[in-house]
């Protein structure tokens, strides 16, 4: 399977991309590179991979910031 994973430099997603290589899995990780919020970007990285699956881990971590910059 193909699984592309957004927020893979976070807490969470080194351990996820590990697992998934040895499921036998091909991940592909973006961290800040990619703005998920701007649909061009996001829709090139996906083309790009063309992924069977999307694991999406980017978020703010502070519920105060998050709220004060969506």
């Amino acid at each position: 399977m193909r699984v592309f994973v957004t927020g893979a430099g976070g807490f969470v997603g080194p351990f996820l991309l590990r697992a998934l290589a040895e499921r036998g899995d091909i991940a592909r990780g973006a961290d800040r590179e990619l703005d998920v919020t701007k649909p061009s970007g996001l829709a090139r990285a996906l083309g790009d991979f063309a992924p069977d699956a999307v694991v999406h881990l980017a978020a703010q971590s502070s519920v105060a910031r998050s709220r004060s910059e969506p």
